[in-house]
């Protein structure tokens, strides 16, 4: 449970607490802790410069601007965002290897295997279908982070920490450029919707399910799992994704068109 705290805690509250923590003044905690450390005081959210670039300073080491390194701000927000969802993470894969039947871990030891070998060839390929879910959860969230962002980041970071939507939300509030975040607004979610075609695509091949092993032992020699006849009597259809997307656009330009005539412009 106190692990689960981070996650279900407002944004909005844990975000300023560690805009406290990580304050560039002499005495906040974290400068405490780096002076501790012997590495002095940080600017850490009011900080713009390359983590990796801050570290090859010392030794006079002159790094390209690509290998810079996420800014020191933007490493905080994602220590931020490790704090928040670790708890969430463990509680999934806790219900996940709960999920694996014991008989399973017995027959493996009966026959002589390590424990590195039940963890390769057991827990692992059993918990892919966990590790999909939050691994696509994971990625979705990245895109679509605002609230601690926003109240994490500062203009002297000189945009280090700014994401899509941050960037979107300038645009179109302050701004006032609405055609142009509007279409940054369809490009991000045509990049999110492709990512999970891809990551559906390579779970579809790598993922392990037992129903699905289920369903090509039952079809045996008459056919693969796909040309299983369903419950219904009926073949399942195959998802056709150029309609779905077609319909996400046609929705999300109704939801803009909706906002748009509501604020009045």
């Amino acid at each position: 449970m106190i692990y689960f705290i981070p996650y279900i805690t407002p944004a909005v509250a844990s975000a300023a607490v560690f805009r406290i923590i990580f304050s560039n003044r002499p005495d906040s905690l974290a400068n405490q802790v780096s002076k501790g450390m012997g590495m002095g005081t940080q600017q850490w959210l009011l900080e713009p410069k390359g983590i990796f670039q801050m570290l090859a300073e010392p030794l006079d080491v002159a790094l390209p601007a690509w290998a810079a390194g996420p800014s020191l701000a933007l490493v905080v927000i994602i220590i931020y965002s490790v704090w928040t969802y670790v708890g969430y993470d463990t509680v999934i894969f806790l219900a996940g290897l709960g999920a694996i039947p014991n008989e399973l871990y017995e027959a493996a030891k009966i026959d002589g295997g390590s424990r590195w070998a039940i963890f390769r060839h057991i827990t692992l390929p059993l918990l892919s279908p966990t590790t999909f879910f939050l691994s696509l959860i994971a990625v979705i969230g990245t895109f679509k982070a605002f609230n601690h962002i926003w109240v994490l980041r500062h203009a002297s970071a000189l945009g280090t920490t700014d994401t899509a939507s941050i960037v979107i939300f300038n645009e179109f509030f302050r701004n006032s450029r609405f055609g142009y975040a509007s279409a940054m607004a369809f490009v991000l979610f045509a990049i999110i919707l492709s990512l999970t075609l891809v990551q559906n695509r390579i779970a579809s091949k790598r993922v392990f399910s037992m129903v699905s092993q289920t369903q090509e032992r039952e079809a045996g020699p008459w056919g693969s799992a796909a040309e299983v006849v369903t419950t219904s009597g009926r073949p399942p259809k195959p998802i056709n994704f150029p309609r779905m997307f077609a319909y996400a656009i046609l929705i999300l330009g109704a939801v803009v068109a909706r906002c748009c005539r509501w604020r009045g412009w």
